[in-house]
């Protein structure tokens, strides 16, 4: 059997709700603790696979995924069979890892890619996420020193643009360190916009970015009409197609936290979000509303970066360019 004769689901599997950081910002409220059965999670995935003939797209999540211990994990990696392209995608804070994860994650290096979270310039990591770059940074050489590569994911709100000079030679570092390593923007959204970039802020910084040849650091997913998301790191597309899965039970992916019976609606996906407005915008076809969960954590009609998208996807626009960009960054940029 062909992996076309399989249905497709993409999990978020979330063996802990629980995290061992309080990060300033973070937007889930889970600190519970529970109890959790990594073999029996996974057991049902499999065997839910089998029933269903499903193939994943498979990612751990959290709270924190690598709270489990090795033999957990080791377990979870099993899951890589009944994966679409077997690959598990692991996001993680980073500041856990020991030697026994190391020595499981090298043995499947091949099936298995990280993904950490960092504020630049590292000054603000350590201010919003609890005095962690350094063990962060030694954990992504660790991980280097292996052959396993780790994508970052990096923290962009409203105080970074206080910054600028500090986060371009931060940026500038990380590249040049990690030559291979993708690093992507991610915007942070929270409904009191503490953190959300304002109207002026978004223009400023899209232009920024495109004038220094930074849309390399953008996620931008070709879809069947276009590319259907920029907006941030977080995995899902407009469509919310990625669902969770914690202790047995299927939801939407972690930014929504709403709970539906698997068995009837695993294929279902949140309707696409369009107010007035995206519905006569000149980029909806390359939009197509962003990311439903930025839209409904920010308590608004649209996107909270429409700003900023609309900048992005006009000069994509303008360039000729439908699908993914593929830019290159500037060793040096100019943030003036």
């Amino acid at each position: 059997m062909g992996i076309f004769d399989f249905k497709h689901v993409k999990v978020i599997y979330m063996p802990f709700l629980k995290c061992n950081l309080n990060c300033v910002y973070c937007y889930q409220d889970h600190k519970e603790v529970g109890e959790v059965d990594v073999a029996k999670d996974i057991q049902f995935l499999k065997d839910y696979a089998v029933q269903e003939n499903i193939r994943y797209s498979f990612m751990a999540f959290g709270g924190e995924a690598l709270q489990m211990t090795a033999r957990e994990l080791s377990i979870m990696i099993s899951i890589l069979p009944f994966t679409v392209d077997h690959r598990i995608k692991f996001q993680t804070n980073l500041t856990l890892l020991n030697d026994e994860h190391l020595f499981v994650l090298k043995n499947h290096k091949n099936f298995v890619g990280m993904s950490t979270s960092l504020d630049l310039p590292f000054s603000l990591h350590d201010k919003y996420r609890c005095g962690t770059s350094k063990l962060v940074m030694k954990n992504i050489d660790r991980l280097a020193d292996e052959d396993i590569r780790c994508g970052m994911i990096i923290g962009i709100h409203k105080e970074t643009l206080e910054h600028m000079d500090e986060f371009v030679k931060d940026l500038n570092y990380l590249d040049n360190r990690y030559p291979h390593a993708h690093s992507l923007f991610c915007f942070m959204v929270d409904a009191d916009e503490k953190y959300t970039l304002t109207e002026e802020q978004q223009e400023w910084f899209a232009r920024w970015m495109i004038e220094n040849n930074m849309l390399k650091h953008l996620i931008v997913v070709k879809g069947m009409s276009g590319i259907q998301e920029i907006t941030s790191s977080c995995t899902h597309k407009t469509t919310c197609d990625w669902v969770s899965f914690h202790n047995g039970v299927f939801g939407l992916c972690p930014t929504q936290s709403m709970k539906y019976d698997a068995k009837k609606t695993i294929h279902a996906v949140m309707p696409k979000i369009l107010d007035d407005h995206c519905r006569v915008c000149d980029v909806k076809d390359l939009c197509q509303g962003a990311c439903n969960g930025h839209t409904l954590i920010s308590k608004r009609t649209r996107s909270p970066y429409c700003t900023l998208l609309k900048i992005i996807f006009r000069h994509l626009k303008k360039e000729g360019r439908n699908g993914i960009y593929q830019g290159t960054a500037s060793k040096t940029c100019n943030t003036k």
